[in-house]
């Protein structure tokens, strides 16, 4: 039992190095009482606190914590996907195989920090995965909680020598895996409440370019659209670029970077607007099947 102890707090010490922190749990993974993630995200515990904690209770990982390479670190739960995940999102860290076959945990970094967590649905409402960030942990191995048929499997760790750069926003990580699920499980997948969310200041500003913000604010005057002020954190409200629009349903703040059309066309980011106005400027990256996250997607 010695030996289980010691190999778990140096897995411990490896998630540090990776960026990562682990807390110990009790009870196969519930948080110990006392505990706030919030407090505990501003300022984490020392290396020397994370090698000597006692973990055989069970280990989680603590989200929206800052990430020394920049960005902040955030975790995909995905509790109905694939039997088997051929390629993975950019910016990871640490992937496992969950609790049963389609259950996985991804631990990766984003340019911002999402407060709380996105939830992703199908058509029959079942929650089918969750992105999670400051506030809250998620368990990880060695962990195997106690009504479930296995613990977490380690798939794939970059170690320390994890050194990229965040690219996506924890809302275009959203987008991504909603677009794969939709794929995988031949149902459309949705996020829920992720645009009221961050009119409720529950979501950081994705770091913009002002060139890619001009170049839609361009775009959108010559089709025709007017942007009126619709609120604040730099909302704005038209027509929507998208369909015969009679009435203004279209909303956009360059401050947020977000957008969305409130009759159904989409919502997302700033970037995704601009891939589906048609822009192909250098401030829209492209990565091989779906043009913003990098997850592979099949049409």
């Amino acid at each position: 039992m010695i030996g289980k102890f010691a190999r778990t707090q140096e897995w411990a010490l490896q998630l540090y190095d990776a960026g990562l922190i682990a807390l110990p749990c009790w009870g196969g993974g519930k948080a110990l009482p006392g505990t706030n993630f919030r407090e505990l995200a501003d300022n984490p515990p020392p290396r020397e606190t994370i090698g000597s904690a006692d973990y055989s209770g069970g280990l989680s990982i603590l989200l929206g914590t800052s990430h020394p390479c920049g960005g902040f670190v955030t975790a995909l739960d995905i509790d109905a996907g694939p039997r088997t995940l051929p390629i993975w999102p950019e910016g990871l860290i640490l992937a496992e195989a969950g609790t049963g076959t389609g259950k996985w945990h991804l631990f990766l970094t984003t340019q911002d920090r999402l407060f709380g967590q996105i939830n992703l649905r199908d058509d029959n409402d079942r929650l089918v995965a969750e992105i999670k960030g400051y506030g809250l942990a998620l368990r990880s191995w060695p962990t195997k909680p106690p009504d479930k048929p296995r613990g977490y499997q380690v798939v794939t760790f970059a170690g320390d020598g994890y050194r990229q750069l965040p690219d996506l926003s924890s809302l275009e990580l959203a987008e991504g895996l909603r677009d794969y699920l939709s794929l995988c499980l031949a149902t459309k997948v949705h996020l829920e409440n992720h645009h009221s969310n961050i009119k409720q200041h529950n979501h950081i500003p994705v770091p913009l370019s002002p060139g890619l913000a001009q170049e839609v604010e361009d775009e959108l005057g010559r089709r025709g659209i007017r942007l009126r002020p619709s609120g604040k954190d730099g909302w704005h409200s038209g027509r929507c670029p998208f369909h015969e629009d009679t009435k203004p349903s279209f909303s956009v703040s360059f401050v947020l970077g977000a957008w969305k059309c409130w009759t159904g066309c989409g919502s997302g980011t700033l970037r995704s607007l601009a891939w589906r106005l048609g822009i192909h400027s250098g401030y829209v990256k492209h990565h091989k099947g779906h043009l913003i996250t990098g997850w592979e997607v099949w049409g």
